[in-house]
Parts: C-alpha cells; structure tokens; sequence
C-alpha cells in the first residue's frame, strides 16, 4: 500500500510538470536465485527470519485476509489458475523446434574466435540427427 501511494504521489508530482521522482523499494529476495541454489548455506536463519516478518507479500496478504478480500478458496483458485497457464506455456514452448545456437544470435556484432567455437561445439553436440545443421554461422540482421 505505501508503495503504491508513493506511486501515485510520483506520477501526480510528474503530471503537475514537477519532474521525476526516485521511489526506493528496499525489500528481501526470500527465495532461492535459482533451483540449484542453496541460500541455507549462506544466510544466516536468524536474517531470514526477521526479513521474514517484513516480507511485503506476506504482510499484504494478511492484510487482504483481514479485510475480508482474501481467503483460502480464492488462494487456491489463483494457484490453480496460474499452474495451468504456466503448464500451457511450457507445453508451447517444449513443442517449438529451436536451434540452440541462436543463444549465441545477437550476443556480438561480429563474430569472434570464441563465439564461432561455441556455436560449433553446440551445433556437434546436436550430432547428425539435424541434417540440416551444418554449424555454419547464419548471423541473421
């Protein structure tokens, strides 16, 4: 809730011809970075716990919950909603046939000893099952 009137209160000053305003979010990743991190290992509980307490989600939705505009049934529901869409997505997007080596297009301007070798390793390790991989570079516009 502050956040979005500091929002609202940055646009008005913005619209009123006032100029920009600087609206600093200081928060916590309480997550992981990725699934194969670990933060146990380099957090100690005892931060993690009092960020706990200040977790911005948690707080709004218990203040949702207190208010009356939330509940289990409707958690449940958007989790529901939510893994279905997710699950589409990555439905579409395991179909797609994708050249892996377009993760090297558009990394440099012109390629370089290291980006020709890697494009190549990865256009080997596809093997022969894509005939019509040569490994060339296509550098596309």
């Amino acid at each position: 809730l502050a956040v979005h009137a500091a929002a609202r209160a940055a646009r008005r000053r913005a619209a009123d011809g006032e100029g920009p305003t600087l609206v600093e979010l200081v928060t916590y990743r309480m997550g992981a970075h990725t699934n194969s991190d670990d933060p146990t290992r380099y957090v100690p509980e005892a931060a993690l716990a009092e960020w706990r307490t200040r977790d911005p989600i948690e707080r709004f939705t218990s203040e949702l919950r207190r208010s009356g505009l939330w509940d289990d049934a409707r958690h449940e529901a958007l989790v529901a909603a939510v893994e279905a869409r997710l699950e589409g997505i990555i439905e579409r997007a395991l179909a797609r046939e994708v050249d892996p080596t377009s993760a090297l297009d558009h990394v440099v301007a012109e390629p370089t000893a290291r980006s020709r070798a890697q494009r190549a390793e990865i256009a080997a390790r596809r093997g022969p099952s894509h005939p019509d991989d040569t490994g060339e570079l296509s550098w596309r516009a």
